[in-house]
């Protein structure tokens, strides 16, 4: 068994918008990276370019064991980059949805975490909430590269890493059974400065 280090490359006008998501192989060896990348393709062309602002691009996915010393390769999707395609341009750079990584497993990791920017403000609704449409469009999102089928017919899942696997009952990598988004939005503080996401 494997885990890898799957970074989604995104861009929010001239500032990177990137996603870190770790996966198990299960034992089955190197996973086919154009299959993974081809996940995600698919999975924000069918859920998330609605909601997201038309200069937010998503590029490919760059990819590593995740050991010490690996080097990230990147793997472009196969058709060129996405671009959002809300027509209401209200956006506020820093608006990011919550999103929860969640376990069965009564051994820690048990939560994680990742904020899915890009998404109009348009969106959210008059008592600051997402409204329901973008919440599970998003989540639809989680749940489709929570799972990848590879051409092979293997699968990677996705894992929430641990920050402290030493600590008690505590393992390195918990397998994600859901993924649910926290309806009131946030505001990185990275993307205060228009830094990154």
């Amino acid at each position: 068994m494997s885990i890898w280090e799957v970074v989604l490359e995104g861009k929010q006008g001239v500032n990177d918008m990137l996603n870190v998501f770790h996966y198990d192989d299960g034992g089955a060896g190197t996973p086919d990276f154009a299959d993974i990348a081809s996940a995600f393709f698919t999975a924000i062309s069918t859920n998330l370019v609605t909601y997201a602002m038309p200069y937010v691009t998503w590029s490919g996915v760059t990819y590593r064991e995740d050991v010490e010393g690996s080097v990230g390769v990147f793997q472009p999707f196969q058709t060129g980059s996405i671009e959002g395609g809300a027509t209401d341009q209200s956006n506020i750079t820093q608006l990011s949805m919550l999103m929860h990584k969640r376990t069965e497993s009564l051994i820690r990791p048990s939560l994680g975490w990742f904020f899915q920017g890009g998404i109009s403000a348009e969106y959210v609704d008059g008592v600051s909430s997402w409204d329901s449409a973008a919440k599970a469009a998003v989540e639809a999102y989680g749940e489709d590269i929570r799972v990848i089928t590879l051409t092979t017919l293997a699968t990677v899942n996705m894992v929430i890493k641990a920050r402290n696997p030493d600590a008690p009952n505590t393992q390195a990598y918990t397998a994600v059974t859901s993924i649910t988004a926290d309806p009131t939005p946030r505001v990185l503080k990275g993307r205060r400065k228009l830094v990154g996401s």
